[in-house]
């Protein structure tokens, strides 16, 4: 079921409205447009509950039975991650037709070519992986203004320490990863590594957007914890 035809079935009638037997079709069409549109290349969610997991690629297994869960919550898909880790996954979190553009934050979106996103509000193009790029330096941003009272917010760290390491709290594959800086007004973000140092003497700075996803949630994580 195109998302054209399941606005025109069910467009006019809200859910409280609808005889059991209508509700339980409802749902049913709901499970077969968000697969029409398609699932996601990575998986992203807004809840903190799979953090961790945002940015990984993930197979669907298949739909979620009432047996599961419940019906008013469905639909809801058994999706496996790269890791072999397994999670009841809703539609804004593995469905193309929820996405919302990390730059504008719209849902007027379509599909363009070479499944990238288009965004029909800011006339931009990105993919499933921006979205979790662009998601994580908005946490880290909010943490790190948190910290401070001025602009721009500055933060010196100690790394997780080994137990938190073996807990898979953090993948960090920095080790020397000392401070954080993001400059007001301008949307970038850099990280300074101990040690390193321009010709001038000056320390040198690195693009976060630099980083592997893994380390940015590391990141994002530990500030959580110390901030």
């Amino acid at each position: 079921m195109t998302r054209k035809e399941f606005k025109k079935k069910w467009g006019n009638i809200s859910p409280d409205a609808m005889t059991d037997k209508q509700f339980v079709e409802f749902k049913e069409d709901c499970f077969s447009m968000y697969e029409e549109v398609g699932f996601t290349t990575r998986f992203n969610s807004p809840y903190d509950d799979y953090l961790w997991h945002n940015g990984m690629t993930f197979k669907v297994l298949r739909r979620a039975t009432t047996n599961e869960c419940d019906l008013e919550a469905l639909p809801i898909w058994l999706v496996e991650f790269e890791n072999g880790d397994t999670a009841y996954c809703y539609p804004e979190e593995i469905c193309k037709a929820e996405q919302k553009c990390p730059y504008c934050e719209s849902k007027n979106l379509e599909i363009a070519e070479d499944g990238l996103y288009h965004c029909k509000d800011c006339d931009r193009l990105f993919n499933d992986e921006d979205i979790t790029r662009e998601d994580l330096r908005h946490k880290i941003s909010c943490l790190l203004n948190g910290t401070s009272e001025e602009k721009p917010a500055e933060i010196f760290f100690n790394l997780p320490s080994a137990e938190e390491e073996a807990q898979g709290l953090s993948s960090l594959e920095i080790p020397a990863i000392e401070k954080i800086f993001e400059m007001e007004g301008e949307g970038t973000m850099w990280y300074h590594i101990s040690g390193e140092r321009e010709d001038n003497g000056e320390d040198t700075w690195h693009d976060i957007d630099e980083l592997p996803i893994k380390d940015m949630k590391g990141l994002l994580l530990f500030l959580r914890e110390n901030s």
